[in-house]
Order: C-alpha cells, then structure tokens, then sequence
C-alpha cells in the first residue's frame, strides 16, 4: 500500500487567470499547465511552487491564450508529443490547436449538441475521439481535411459523458448519464455494454486495459473487469475512513468529475463533492481522495481548503515531483441560470407584487362556465394584439398579474429531420435550438427574455407552462417523442430557474396540483400523462442528470384533441350528469382535479382545434368542445399557447397561435 505520506498536503500554488467556473486542465512539459473554464478560452501557465516555503505561489497571468470556441469550453486533451491539443465545448465544436503557434489547425462542427468529452486516437495521435450530448461519439481524422467523422458511433441513448482511449487493446470505453458503460473494440467491430444503473461521469481503462474504473452519480466509483464486467472492488463512502482522516466522506452526487488510476495502477484519485457544512468548524470543505487499489482503504485526502465550496473536477498526478495539482468546478446543482435581457426598464410583475393562481381565484368560475359551451357557442373577439419582435414559436403562456404575459417560446436553429426507421426509440434527429421565457405587457411591448438553455443543450424544447401563484412551471425537453425532458420552474418575480428532475420521456404540458403538490406532464401528442409528488421533495428524487420514475402514468382516453398548453383550475365539483357519464364518480359534490387544456388534431389537410376540461387524476375529459376559428394568418387558434379568465361573468379565452410574427386574441363566449 502507497503511504500517505507520499501524497502532497500543502497549498503550493493559485492560478487565477480566468474568470469563469473551472474545468479541465493538462500538464506539458516544464511545469506548464494547460487549462479551462466555463468561458470560450483555454490557457496554458506556469505552475511552480513559491521559493519562499511560507507563502503560496499565485499566477494571474497565462503564458498563452487560447480563444476561438464560440462558448463554454468543456473538456480538453493533449497529444502525447505535447504540441497539440485539442478542445469542446458549448458550441457543439471539437477544435485541433497547435500549442506553439496559438492556433487552430482544424475545426470540425458534425456535432449537434454541446461537446463535452475529448480523447486523442491512432498511430501519432492521428485521430480525434468527441463524445456529446447528442448521444453520439465522433472520430475525426486528425491528418486529413476532411470535415466529415471517420465514424460514429451512436449506442448511446443519452449525453455522451466521458469517453476514455486505450491503444494497446484498439479500444474506446465510454460512460453516458443513459446509467451505461460500453467499450468499443474497433479491431473486431465489437461493443460490450455494463449497466451501472446511475449516470455515468468517468471511465478509464488500467494501462494493461483489464480494468475499467467507472465514477457515478451514486458516490461510487466502481472498477470493472473488462472481460466480463464483474465488479473488481468499489471505492466511495466509507464512514469509517473520513473520520480517521478528519474529512466529510466521499460525495458525487451532482458533478461530472473524473476519476484516474495513478502510481502504475496502484492508486485510484477522485475528487469529492464538498458536504453541505462542517458542523464542527461551519466550514465546507472539498477534496481529493486516494485508495489503495488492492485494499480499497482512504490512504490520503487532499483538501482544497477551507471554506472551499467548489469540487475538484479533474487533477494530475506529478510524479517526479509529486505535485497534486488540482482544478475546481462549481457544483451542477438544481440552480441553472438564466440568460436575461431586459427591453424595458419595468418590473417583471406590476409591483412585485405576485397575483393569485386559477386555483385560488376565479378557476370554480371557468369550470362553471366551461360546462356551459358547446360547438353552438358564439365567440366573440375581445381585442387581438400583436407582440413586439420575433416571438418564435409559442408553445404555453400564462397571465400573471393585470399587465404582464409569460410566453414559453421555441427558437430553432438546427431542424430535426425524420428517420426512415426508428432509432433508439425515436423518429427523428436531435435538432438543435433554445428554450426562451418572453415577458410582455398586455400592449404587446417585450419586457424581457430569459434563455432558459444553453448553447447545445439537447433538451431544449421548452413546453407549455402553468403558475401557481408563486412559480412558473415549465418542461425543457428534447424535441421528439420517446425521449427525455428535465423539469424546471422559474421565479417570475427574477425569471430564476430551477431544475428540479429529469424523466424518461418527451414531456410538453404541465400542470401544478397545489392541493396535492404534485405535478402532472404530458408527453409527445398529450398522449399519456405521469404524475410526480413534491410532498417530500428532494427525497426519493435522482439527483441530476439522473432519472426520476412517476408515481403513477395514465394513458389519455381522448382522441379528440392532442393538449398542448394546459393550466391547472383547483378541486371542483361536477355536474351529476357527467358523473353517471363517467361512472366514475359516486356523488355530484365529489371535488375533482380539473385542468384546462388546449390542443389540435390533424385530420388530412385539416387542422381541428379544440378545448376540453380534464380529470389530472385519470386523464378522463369532462367536457370538450371544438374550437373552428383562425388568426388573421390561417393558423388554429388552439395551436399551442391558451389561457382563460373570467371578466363581468363571462369566459373569456386568450390564444397565441402564430409562429414568429404572433398576435394575441382574447375571444369571450357568449
């Protein structure tokens, strides 16, 4: 076993030479170190330990700069010669850059999502391995001009995490947040797959390629036999060993950190998510942690300091000098930013002041009055309004307040294309494109715009939404079916949004059950509906990038309409007649779930739209009725974005139908 006193302690050297969150770095040759944040730059620095034993070296600034990426640089790699490297990131392109001259020798852009794992390939380090969050993992040929991949490989049904190249055996070994590690042998055209069942985060294969060290977002890191994928010994969440070394025990829960072998496969080094706070000294700590291999003991912990709240993400161990150098990323927690642009100087609600929901306000009204319509019903227009610049395409909308209007819209930049078959369970490309959140007055002025994805984010489709009285409830998923979507909700008083869990599925509509705190969501097409309960939220939720299952999925008995935008109306009672319809029921005072939905059916050329009163709890419509009117641009009125309120008594419908160039209509039924 290595003794812990062979691994360094002390603090021998800060860079502070970018501004951004940390990311990966690689050291070169005479103590230069190559690194990354989250902004559009990589620089390479000296780090050498301060001549004076008593103060701790600082650099500020690099050596060189290299700036081309258009976002977020996200992994990087070096050739064995050191003379180049090679970076992704955010803008969905893998760069090849000569050290020496500070430029890039070739750019390849196939990828139609972030990139965000690299690895150098072949005889001289001529090919280029890229793994993405479209699920595919790219070769490209280093020596050619070729634009296009040598190959892809595309196993992967989810973001394409860590992608780790071993020579000797002609492999490539992945890990994907899809829970699977595969290995693929491209001698032999083979694939083997391990199922870990968490999202994967890290692989690496052993110098003699027998063994895989697999890191997951359970707080383990498991090392795998290669052959048959049986576990060889796990590392991660030993009690016992923190205490004895005065550190919070081994936590990765949310962040993609590496794990390496080192000290010719007899040691295994990760970084650790700090703990929430050290009781003891209300301080909170990050560190690297070592194992024996053999053993699978804690032989040493580094820590990054104190009242360090970052995590260490990727490291390198020196071994001539024996210099643990360490790079820090900021935990991916359910907090996600959001790109703001402000148009005018207002507040996003009058007063800030948040109104009541449906639930609690006028929503007994709208089902009373709703169960009075029928295909007989006249509408009349109230007053249409169109709204100030691109719109996009609006996919859900809600009113809060007396002058602002929420508008979750759709910005495409890549369109998906149809397969000629299923793959992985889809009919489509990926596509690529942001999920924007548009406030306006109720004159149609823009007030501001939060993007609420990242360049290259695959789920990037936002839905409709709901509010119900303090959020904004909306799903940012991945524009096909049978896919999966994350859900989030945002603060409207700060357009903040919060990531709450992920699911296994395209999801569009969503509604807010603010008496039973859950959440119900509709797939592709409305078809089914899942239901989560936030009662003991975070408990029995997946971290992310992980998967949550519902408590419960219903399939949608009606075919009349496909709901796009739905909002949440409270608890009613219903009329006895739908009661015995239903035979669901035992009373007329039973008070049921209701949710207002909005949608369309294609039929040929011919596009119905329609409204319809739900059952959250069974997907069962209550009462349905078809709406035949257009905007002034041929579009169905119910496609996408509605809402409903009532004015003087009366029902009164608000629409958002066309794409790019909308206008609002608000109809009143008489």
């Amino acid at each position: 076993m290595p003794s812990p006193s062979q691994f360094p302690h002390q603090h021998a050297h800060t860079l502070r030479t970018h501004s951004g969150k940390p990311l990966p770095h690689f050291i070169l040759p005479d103590e230069l170190e190559l690194t990354t944040r989250q902004v559009p730059a990589v620089h390479i620095s000296r780090a050498l330990p301060s001549s004076n034993s008593n103060s701790i070296a600082e650099t500020t600034q690099p050596i060189q700069r290299y700036e081309a990426h258009g976002y977020s640089v996200l992994d990087i790699a070096v050739s064995a010669d050191n003379s180049r490297f090679s970076s992704v990131g955010g803008d969905r392109q893998v760069f090849l850059w000569d050290v020496e001259q500070g430029s890039t020798v070739r750019r390849w852009a196939g990828h139609t999502s972030r990139v965000e794992a690299v690895q150098f390939a072949g005889e001289g380090d001529s090919v280029v391995v890229s793994g993405s969050a479209d699920t595919t993992i790219n070769l490209w040929d280093a020596k050619s001009n070729s634009i296009k991949p040598i190959q892809s490989l595309t196993e992967a049904t989810d973001t394409v995490s860590s992608v780790h190249v071993h020579m000797p055996t002609f492999s490539i070994a992945s890990g994907s947040y899809d829970g699977r590690v595969r290995i693929y042998d491209l001698r032999m055209g083979r694939t083997t797959v391990d199922v870990i069942a968490h999202p994967v985060t890290s692989v690496r294969c052993s110098a003699d390629g027998n063994a895989v060290l697999v890191s997951s977002l359970d707080g383990r890191i498991r090392m795998l036999d290669r052959t048959d994928g049986k576990l060889l010994k796990a590392f991660g969440g030993e009690e016992d060993q923190a205490e004895k070394y005065g550190q919070s025990r081994y936590l990765n829960k949310s962040l993609r950190i590496r794990s390496v072998f080192a000290k010719a496969d007899a040691v295994v080094l990760s970084g650790s998510e700090s703990a929430d706070m050290d009781s003891k000294q209300g301080t909170s700590q990050a560190s690297v942690f070592a194992w024996d291999v053999l053993s699978g003991d804690v032989i040493a912990t580094v820590p990054a300091g104190e009242g360090i709240k970052v995590k260490p993400s990727q490291f390198t161990m020196h071994l001539q000098q024996t210099i643990l150098l360490l790079t820090a990323a900021l935990a991916v927690s359910s907090a996600a930013s959001s790109n703001v642009t402000v148009y005018r100087n207002e507040s996003f609600v009058l007063g800030n002041k948040l109104p009541a929901s449906h639930a609690t306000s006028d929503g007994s009204d709208i089902v009373n009055l709703f169960f009075g319509l029928s295909r007989s019903t006249t509408w009349k227009l109230i007053s249409k309004t169109k709204l100030e610049g691109d719109t996009g395409e609006p996919e859900g909308m809600v009113r809060v307040g007396d002058d602002r209007l929420f508008v979750s819209s759709g910005q495409w930049t890549v369109p998906t294309e149809k397969y000629n078959e299923t793959i992985n369970g889809t009919d489509r490309t990926p596509g690529a494109g942001f999920a924007h959140l548009v406030i306006y007055d109720l004159q149609g002025q823009r007030i501001a715009n939060a993007s609420l994805t990242a360049p290259g984010d695959i789920e990037y489709h936002g839905g409709g939404v709901d509010y119900d009285g303090r959020y904004i409830w909306i799903t940012l998923a991945q524009y096909r079916p049978n896919t999966t979507a994350t859900i989030a909700r945002i603060d409207p008083l700060t357009l903040d949004q919060t990531r709450l869990f992920r699911t296994k599925d395209h999801n569009g509509g969503i509604v807010h059950d603010t008496i039973t705190n859950e959440l119900v969501t509709l797939n592709w097409g409305g078809r089914n509906a899942t239901t989560w309960s936030l009662k003991e939220y975070p408990k029995r939720f997946t971290p992310l990038p992980g998967f949550t299952p519902p408590v419960r999925s219903v399939a949608t008995s009606s075919f009349f309409v496909d709901y796009q935008d739905c909002k949440f109306l409270g608890h009613h009672a219903i009329p006895s007649l739908m009661t015995t319809q239903t035979h669901h029921h035992s009373s007329s005072t039973s008070l049921r779930p209701i949710m207002l939905c909005g949608g369309v059916a294609t039929l040929g050329e011919y596009n119905l739209g329609g409204l319809a009163l739900v059952d959250l709890e069974t997907m069962l419509p209550l009462w349905e009725v078809p709406i035949s009117l257009t905007s002034d641009l041929g579009v169905s009125l119910t496609q996408n974005p509605v809402d409903a309120h009532v004015v003087d008594g009366k029902l009164r419908v608000w629409f958002l139908p066309d794409q790019r160039n909308s206008t609002l209509y608000i109809y009143e039924a008489q």
